[in-house]
């Protein structure tokens, strides 16, 4: 047998190319204080990068949405307790334009 394979959970998000969503999604990711560890333009502060290609836990927009529901180890808070799924998926549907424009 050859190695295993990460299966990527092909879950897309909902909110992707809603202008809309994607204002809200602005608006949550400084009120819930993304933009302190991430910074504002999302190029990483006392928290990594969120436009670059490196994502040390996946970057499919499950893995974000999974980052952010249940939380990293080494400083990434749980926020699933607090922010019901279709925050989280405006939240990464917004950081998904940050990367556009980076």
């Amino acid at each position: 047998a050859g190695p295993r394979q990460r299966r990527v959970a092909q879950i897309a998000n909902p909110y992707t190319g809603d202008r809309d969503a994607i204002g809200e999604g602005e608006r949550l990711y400084r009120d819930m204080n993304c933009a302190d560890c991430h910074g504002y333009s999302g190029t990483g502060n006392m928290g990594p990068s969120l436009v670059d290609a490196e994502w040390l836990f996946g970057d499919s927009p499950f893995d974000r949405f999974s980052s952010v529901k249940l939380g990293r180890a080494r400083g990434m808070p749980a926020y699933g307790h607090l922010l019901p799924d279709e925050v989280i998926w405006k939240i990464i549907a917004y950081i998904h334009g940050l990367e556009q424009k980076s």
